[in-house]
C-alpha cells in the first residue's frame, strides 16, 4: 500500500462542506504558491561499474531533451569530467520553460570527448569526434517537467560502455547497447526507455503524533517524525532538529519508499543563509541523498555510495492559507511524472500551526475515486486496514493535466471525526 491518493472524507466533529467550485464558507481556502519560474531538469550522472580499476574520463557539456514542441538544451554550461570507473555523482541542470507540465520522449546523450588520465595532471584524448562530439545519440525516454518544480534523470555511464580499440584502431568506441542495458527501464509494464521522476518533496511535520501514529522506519531503527511527498514517491524521515529553517549539525535519516521496499539515505533541513555582501537572508531548501551498496566492496554491506540527491521544503513554503477553514482540514493532490490524473494525496488536520492527524493515499480523477490510510501504515504495504474512500467531482478542468482544484465526498466508514465529509481539494501544480 505504498500508493498515495488525493481524497479524504470526514464526518463527526462538524458538518460536511459540499458544493461547487464557487466555494462555501467551510471550504478550504488553500492555494499553491509555486514560484513562476521554469521547471528544473536535474541531469544526474552516476559513474562506475564492477570493481575494475581504470582512468577513462568522459567530458560532458551539453544536455538536450526533445518533445513535440522542440529541443531544450543547456547553453554555455561548464564542462564536467566524469571518471568512468570511479563511483561518482555529478549534475548538470537544465531550465525548461513551460506554462503546464511538459512531457519529454527523447534524451540526447552527448559526450564531448573521451580522455585517459595520464596520472600527472594531463589527459590524452582517446575518443574524439570530427568537428562534433565524440558521442551524440538519442534514446527513448519518458519524463515530465512541471513549472517551478524539479525533475531528475539519472544517467549511468561507466567504462564498460567504451570498448578499448583493437589494433590497428586507436580510438575508443561507444557501445549503445551497453548504455541501454544500464539505463533503460526494467518495469514490465513500461516500454524500454529512460525514465525520469520528480525529486522535490514537500515535508509534513508529524513529530507531534504519538509513537503509535508515526510510521516505523523500514529498518526498525525508530519512528518517523517527518513525512514527505512529491507525487512519484513517499518518503519518511526525522524532522531536522533545532530552530525552524536552521541546518542541523548532522544529517538525519531519510527513506524513500517504493512498492517493493525502500532506499535509505539522509537529509539536511531547510536553513537560512545570509549573503555576506548584502546582509539579506535567503531560505535554502532542505536536501536529501539516497545511497546504494558500493559494488566495489561486496563483502562489506555497510559501505555505501550516493545514488541520487534532491530537495525538499516545508509544505507551507509553497502552499498558503492552509487550515483556514472551520475544520482545519486539507486534501492536497500531487501529480506524478505521468500526470495522468492518478495522483498521490495527503489528507490532514492543521490546527494552530500543527498537523494533528494525517492520512496518505491516492485520487483517480478519471474514475472519480479516492482512497487513503493512516500515515502510520505507509511502510507496511500489506496493511490496508482503516481505509477511507470517497468520490471526486466538480474539478475545474476536464483535462487532468490542468486540474488545480475540485471537490471530494468521503464515505462514513473509518472516517476520523476531525475530517470533513465533503469539501474542496487542491492540486500541487502552478
Amino acid at each position: 500500500m505504498l500508493a498515495v491518493g488525493v481524497g479524504c472524507s470526514g464526518s463527526g466533529g462538524s458538518s460536511g462542506n459540499g458544493g461547487g467550485t464557487s466555494g462555501n464558507p467551510g471550504d478550504s481556502t488553500a492555494f499553491v504558491t509555486i514560484p513562476n519560474v521554469p521547471g528544473l531538469l536535474q541531469n544526474v550522472y552516476l559513474t562506475g561499474q564492477g570493481r575494475a580499476q581504470g582512468d577513462l574520463v568522459a567530458i560532458m557539456r551539453r544536455v538536450a531533451v526533445d518533445d513535440n514542441s522542440g529541443t531544450v538544451q543547456t547553453l554555455l554550461n561548464p564542462y564536467r569530467r566524469l571518471l568512468l570507473n570511479g563511483y561518482t555523482q555529478q549534475m548538470i541542470q537544465l531550465n525548461v520553460p513551460s506554462t503546464n507540465s511538459r512531457l519529454f520522449d527523447h534524451y540526447n546523450l552527448e559526450v564531448q570527448e573521451l580522455d585517459i588520465d595520464n596520472g600527472d595532471g594531463t589527459f590524452s584524448p582517446v575518443g574524439v569526434g570530427a568537428n562534433q562530439p565524440f558521442v551524440q545519440q538519442t534514446f527513448d525516454a519518458y519524463f515530465r517537467v512541471f513549472p517551478g518544480r524539479q525533475t531528475s534523470m539519472t544517467v549511468r555511464l561507466d567504462d564498460s560502455m567504451f570498448p578499448a580499440p583493437v589494433p590497428p584502431q586507436t580510438q575508443y568506441t561507444f557501445d549503445s547497447n551497453q548504455f541501454q542495458l544500464a539505463n533503460f527501464s526494467v518495469v514490465a509494464t513500461d516500454p524500454a526507455r529512460m525514465n525520469g521522476f520528480l525529486s522535490d518533496y514537500l515535508m509534513f511535520d508529524i513529530s507531534n503524533f504519538s509513537v503509535s501514529d508515526q510510521p516505523p522506519f523500514p529498518d526498525n531503527t525508530g519512528n518517523a517524525t517527518a513525512f514527505f511527498v512529491d507525487g512519484d514517491n513517499f518518503a519518511i524521515g526525522t524532522l531536522p532538529p533545532g530552530a525552524p529553517d536552521q541546518a542541523p549539525p548532522d544529517p538525519v535519516p531519510f527513506y524513500v519508499l517504493t512498492p517493493i521496499g525502500y532506499v535509505p539515505g539522509s537529509g539536511v533541513g531547510p536553513r537560512t543563509a545570509i549573503d555576506p555582501n548584502t546582509g539579506q537572508s535567503t531560505l535554502i531548501p532542505g536536501t536529501y541523498s539516497v545511497v546504494q551498496p558500493d559494488p566495489r566492496d561486496p563483502l562489506n554491506p555497510a559501505t555505501m555510495i550516493t545514488a541520487l540527491e534532491g530537495t525538499y521544503n516545508r509544505f507551507t513554503k509553497t502552499i498558503a492559507s492552509v487550515g483556514q477553514n472551520a475544520q482545519g482540514f486539507e486534501v492536497i493532490a500531487f501529480p506524478s511524472t505521468r500526470d495522468d490524473g492518478f495522483d498521490d494525496i495527503v489528507c490532514f488536520n492543521y490546527v494552530s500551526g500543527t498537523i494533528t492527524k494525517l492520512y496518505f493515499g491516492h485520487m483517480d480523477m478519471n474514475t472519480g475515486e479516492i482512497n487513503a490510510w493512516p500515515v502510520a501504515q505507509v511502510t507496511n504495504a500489506s496493511d490496508i486496514s482503516n481505509e477511507i474512500d470517497g468520490t471526486v467531482t466538480n474539478m475545474d478542468s476536464t483535462d487532468v493535466t490542468k486540474v488545480k482544484s475540485g471537490h471530494y465526498t468521503f464515505g462514513a466508514t473509518n472516517l476520523p471525526a476531525t475530517f470533513s465529509t465533503t469539501g474542496r481539494f487542491i492540486v500541487y501544480r502552478r
